[in-house]
This record gives structure tokens, C-alpha cells and sequence, in this order.
């Protein structure tokens, strides 16, 4: 097994990727870690001290990586505007990481890979996923709305998995942004909608976002960092949206986020359905998050 982040940029590495990657040394310290970026600048001694290997960016090249830059458009987009600045052609870098990922994947014909996006923080042990992830032999991610899924916590077993993702990618990009907006009714095209574009297609096993009484972790696409932390477009902590599938169940008070800042940790209640016959309404469930995707960019404020 093996972490693969990446930080696809020509600006330097944002202050919360160390907090994120502190987090994953400290709650799988035993794992080997990769990070791509094209420098680490002064961080050097950070990346030793955690034993996380530096992947040059520049050392990465591809076909599919040339081929994605001829096709999109993303750049057009620019940055959006954010409470936290955001990295230059942000739309565009989003997708061609996963092209930088996967072209790092097969070129060192790795297999058994999580990678996570560096704003989300990991609180617990990888190898406790094997039950789940051994299901099926597909790729695993998390869904977050109606139209979108999200790259932000995602397991891959092998690099022809993730080869296949980037080849259809390209073949939707040529079809261009209107055709892909009328086609598939997306408000936006990136790689969240992309995804989820591809995941109708069945490509993708789904970790659990929902409490679910098989499974001892909840995960998050987003929506649970959104309700804890806030957003960077300037809401605040309690933000929902109804797009969101998390979101309407937060809204339906359903479910519960919660931070426990004793034991540093998120948790979700969830309350459950009172039958006629029960005179006491039985006390909510408790669930542990996995991971939290701090959407806020506010990292140490959950660790």
C-alpha cells in the first residue's frame, strides 16, 4: 500500500497541505508516502522528518497528460474568487492531476494506492479499509451531489484503472463544453462532474457517505468539512447545501456532524427511526468520519 498526493502548480505549496500531510504521517505512520509537486522549496526538512518522498512534477510525462492540454479549455475559467486564494488556473490544475497521478502510477506500475486531496485530513488507519475496498476491484471515491463526485479521498488498485479514467476523459472533452453541459445536465464542466459522469457509467465503487450500521466509518466528499468548517467562499461553519446529498440529510436533521475536540476527531449522530411501538425515542448513533474535507482551507482548527 502507498499514498500518492500531488500538488500540480507553478505557485508554491499552500501552508494547509503540511497540516494534512502531518495528519497523515501521524494517524498512518507505517505507510510509504509519495507527494508530486514541482518544488518543495524550504520544505525540505518537513518532508524528511515525515519520511515523504518528493516526486519532481517536471519528471512526470505522458501522452494523455499532452493530450489533455490540448483538449481543454478549463484554463479559460481562470481562479475563482475565494476567502482563501485559490491556485492559478484552478479548474484546470483540478484535472490534470489525476492525469499526473496516473501517469506517476504506471510508469512505476504501482498498485493499492489511496490519494487524497490537500485540504482533507485522514483520521484513521488505511489498512482498516481492506474490508471495504477488497469488495470490489474497482476504483473507490466519494459522491457528493446530484452532479458531482469528488477526487478527494480515493483508492485505486491498480494504474490501468486509472489509465482507463483519464482515456474517457479525453474522449468527453472532445465533444466540447456545451455539448457536455446539454448532454449531461451539468451546471459545470470539471473533473467533479466528469466523475460523476463516468460513475453513471458504473466505473466506480462508492465509499459509504451515509451512517450505515454495516460499516464502522463514514466518508466525506466534502459536505461534513462544509457543515464543520465553513466554505471558502465565505460561509461560515453550519453551511448545507441542498445539492448535496449530506446536505439535504443535515438539513432534514437526519444526521448530525459533530467535532469532538477532546479526542480531535469528527463524529456523526444519527437519529434513529422511532417505531409506534417505542415509548422512548432510542439515543442517537454514533459514527466516526473517516476523513473530513475542510473545504474552508482552515485545517488546524480539526487537528
Amino acid at each position: 500500500m502507498k499514498i500518492v498526493n500531488t500538488f500540480i502548480s507553478d505557485q508554491k505549496i499552500p501552508e494547509y497541505t503540511f497540516v494534512a500531510l502531518h495528519q497523515l504521517r501521524k494517524t498512518n505512520p507505517e505507510i510509504e508516502i509519495d507527494f508530486i509537486c514541482k518544488d518543495i522549496g524550504p520544505y525540505e526538512s518537513f518532508f524528511d522528518k515525515r519520511r515523504i518522498n518528493w516526486v519532481p512534477q517536471n519528471s512526470i510525462k505522458s501522452n494523455l497528460i499532452d493530450e489533455f492540454n490540448s483538449l481543454s479549455w478549463l484554463k479559460e475559467w481562470g481562479t475563482p474568487s475565494t476567502s482563501h486564494q485559490s491556485p492559478e488556473y484552478f479548474f484546470h490544475r483540478a484535472m490534470e492531476r489525476i492525469y499526473y497521478l496516473e501517469a506517476y502510477l504506471s510508469q512505476n506500475n504501482l498498485s493499492n494506492i489511496y490519494h487524497t486531496e490537500n485540504d482533507v485530513l485522514i483520521y484513521g488507519d488505511l489498512y482498516d479499509l481492506d474490508e471495504i475496498t477488497s469488495s470490489t476491484k474497482k476504483i473507490w471515491l466519494t459522491p457528493m451531489g446530484d452532479c458531482q463526485t469528488t477526487f478527494a479521498f480515493v483508492y485505486i488498485p491498480t494504474a490501468e484503472q486509472l489509465t482507463g479514467v483519464c482515456k474517457e476523459f479525453n474522449s468527453l472533452l472532445e465533444h466540447g463544453d456545451d455539448f457536455l453541459k446539454n448532454t449531461y445536465h451539468l451546471d459545470m464542466v470539471n473533473e467533479m462532474s466528469l466523475l460523476h459522469v463516468l460513475s453513471l457509467q458504473e466505473y466506480f465503487s462508492k465509499f459509504p457517505i451515509l451512517p450505515d450500521i454495516k460499516h464502522r466509518y463514514v466518508f466525506d466528499p466534502g459536505s461534513y468539512g462544509q457543515y464543520l468548517g465553513g466554505t471558502n467562499n465565505g460561509h461560515t461553519p453550519g453551511f448545507t447545501d441542498h445539492k448535496h446529498i449530506i446536505g439535504r440529510e443535515i438539513m432534514d436533521e437526519n444526521i448530525v456532524p459533530y467535532f469532538d475536540e477532546e479526542h480531535k476527531k469528527p463524529l456523526i449522530f444519527k437519529q434513529p427511526v422511532q417505531t409506534a411501538e417505542a415509548f422512548v425515542q432510542p439515543p442517537p448513533q454514533k459514527y466516526e468520519l473517516f476523513n473530513l474535507h475542510v473545504h474552508s482551507k482552515k485545517l488546524e482548527k480539526f487537528v
